[in-house]
């Protein structure tokens, strides 16, 4: 009786620690680590608080060089704005976005609070005693920093400049949109003008948080985003498995005094390679327990006599004077990115490296042999040192007067843009200021031959972007004389200027048939940008044309399709100079109906509106 009773009373405890064990994983998983703050709902004006937002293009302000160069977009209006309608036509496109926003140090930034919009009017700066100062400003960077991941390239990357105030705040709000694992690293600017007048620390230097946007984008393969300034030439071989080119990167032994297999007990595994197969396997054969007190091989592991008698030879990471070594890799990364590997034969036993894999683009032939221009990957510096007055005086220098506040310094946001290597790449700065991102990408693109694209977005607060922002890249483009009298020869380039604007009486999710009309007939400038065909060549009361270098855009924007045949023709017109034309048709859902008009016409891609960038838009309203 006495068995039964002690059976019960364990079967109840053991009951009970279950319980207690569900109950303390619901409450860790309950408790979420991260920011709080009183997030503020922000107010916008009237206009675009309940309506469609869309672009429309400032005509006059459009500069047009007919020099092969890029042509650029200025995008005046509130950023928030901008993005939501970035995020229909560069949605994954932006392979760079640089931005400066407000360090919130109590002067400069402004919120508009919905709850307190009668007591707090517009263009209230943001006192630094108020408590509600960080609330603010995470609230509107979390919104914006949310439409920016949307637009970033699968490999894409991150740069945000700012200093103390905020630096901590959002480096954690960036971890729980980008994720954590996406943190590259902080560089710091040395702007060499220390403030002589601070009471404690001189702070004479700003931060840049790095972040990708998927820092392991392709087979799990860890993508090498980050370079520095020294170019050389790596030879590379066609890996015939998934016709990629690579070149030989570092070994996977762990450097430095740390490397040792005591010290890193889980990284001591071996490789069993066969060279007749090119076959390796990774796997645990040695004993941890003795690996922490001996450092004998023969004791620490014990060989696996079964692949030894297939013909398979053991590679052990190599020793540390006379310690046991370990690897970079754990066993489970190795066995999962194997076809990463490299094992070569050498003198003394084998080395093991990584495959670095590059794009075919950047691969060039040279005396027979396959080569491609690398810089020293992982080895940027965190510090750098470029002056905040020099963008100052720059500034001047093109402008003729002092008009604007910190501008930031040239020769540092070319250095941040010359480090992704991609000379073709779409570059965002949705803080655009004075407009110094515009600036550096055109002068890293007339000294290294790139054909690099940027997007800028400025709000017109005091004229900044019409009187700062573009004309100072107007006159970089088209030439200026500097304040000693010197003619500076300008860059060439186009840009196109836009504005935001709003359509409609409700917003997207409550958009009605009258909405879904009147942004189809709004919508040219956002197709045109998505599919970057920037010139408008033809304007009717029921269709649109846009040309780029080697694509057009039609667009058919009416449920009046009285001139339908007239627009085939132009759209037919179209296929015959351009590699490919975007047909885009009003309809009320799919486009499929209009298929049977084009089908002997080339090169086409029909498409609907208004719907896909309704399906957008809600998508950023729910969220």
């Amino acid at each position: 009786m006495e068995k039964e009773q002690y059976e019960a009373q364990i079967k109840a405890l053991k009951e009970e620690i279950e319980l207690l064990k569900k109950k303390q994983t619901y409450e860790i998983k309950r408790q979420k680590y991260g920011l709080n703050w009183i997030d503020v709902p922000e107010a916008f004006e009237k206009d675009s608080e309940n309506k469609i937002p869309v672009l429309e293009e400032v005509k006059e302000k459009s500069i047009k060089n007919d020099d092969g160069k890029p042509t650029h977009i200025l995008i005046e209006g509130d950023n928030y704005h901008a993005l939501q309608c970035l995020n229909y036509t560069h949605k994954g496109k932006v392979d760079v976005i640089y931005i400066d926003p407000p360090y919130n140090t109590g002067k400069e930034f402004r919120y508009n609070d919905v709850r307190f919009i009668k007591e707090y009017p517009d263009g209230t700066p943001v006192s630094i005693n108020s408590p509600l100062r960080h609330s603010y400003w995470l609230s509107f960077m979390k919104k914006r920093l949310i439409l920016a991941k949307n637009v970033l390239a699968k490999n894409g990357i991150l740069f945000v400049s700012l200093d103390d105030n905020e630096l901590a705040n959002l480096k954690i709000l960036c971890d729980s949109i980008f994720l954590e694992q996406n943190f590259l690293g902080i560089l710091v600017q040395n702007k060499g003008n220390a403030q002589n007048d601070a009471k404690n620390i001189q702070k004479n230097h700003d931060y840049v948080l790095v972040y990708a946007n998927n820092r392991k984008y392709e087979n799990g393969k860890e993508q090498h985003i980050i370079c520095t300034d020294n170019e050389e030439l790596k030879e590379v071989f066609l890996d015939s498995e998934n016709n990629q080119y690579y070149y030989k990167g570092a070994g996977i032994v762990t450097g430095g005094e740390g490397g040792t297999l005591n010290a890193r007990e889980n990284l001591g595994w071996s490789i069993y390679y066969r060279e007749e197969t090119n076959d390796a396997i990774g796997i645990s054969d040695y004993n941890i327990e003795l690996a922490k007190t001996s450092n004998t091989e023969k004791d620490v592991y014990k060989d696996n006599v079964e692949l030894l008698n297939k013909g398979y030879k053991i590679i052990r990471p190599p020793k540390k004077g006379n310690k046991l070594g370990c690897w970079t890799w754990s066993l489970e990364k190795f066995n999962r990115e194997k076809n990463h590997i490299l094992i070569n034969k050498t003198t003394n036993g084998y080395s093991v490296i990584k495959k670095e894999y590059v794009s075919s683009d950047e691969v060039f032939e040279l005396d027979t042999k396959k080569f491609i221009k690398i810089k020293g990957l992982r080895n940027i510096k965190s510090i750098h040192n470029y002056s905040s007055s020099a963008g100052t005086t720059l500034l001047n220098d093109i402008l003729g007067s002092k008009e604007f506040e910190n501008p930031k310094n040239l020769n540092f946001i070319q250095f941040l843009i010359k480090s992704i290597h991609n000379k073709s790449s779409t570059i965002l700065d949705f803080f655009a200021g004075s407009g110094t991102t515009l600036h550096a990408t055109m002068k890293l693109n007339e000294e290294d031959g790139g054909n690099r694209q940027c997007i800028l977005v400025q709000l017109n607060e005091n004229n900044i972007c019409e009187e700062v922002t573009y004309e100072r890249n107007h006159r970089v483009m088209q030439g200026y004389t500097n304040s000693k009298g010197e003619q500076i020869p300008g860059l060439g380039n186009s840009l196109k200027y836009y504005k935001t604007a709003f359509i409609g009486q409700n917003n997207c999710k409550n958009a009605n048939d009258d909405d879904r009309t009147e942004l189809a007939k709004k919508a040219g400038c956002l197709l045109s940008l998505g599919e970057n065909t920037l010139d408008e060549i033809c304007s009717t009361e029921y269709y649109q044309l846009f040309t780029g270098s080697k694509e057009a855009t039609a667009v058919y924007f009416t449920d009046d399709y009285e001139k339908f045949d007239e627009f085939k023709e132009k759209v037919a017109e179209l296929a015959t100079k351009y590699k490919k034309t975007f047909v885009y048709i009003f309809a009320w859902s799919s486009a499929d109906d209009f298929a049977y008009e084009f089908e002997d016409v080339p090169n086409i891609q029909i498409k609907a509106i208004p719907l896909p960038i309704l399906e957008i838009y809600k998508s950023i309203y729910n969220a």
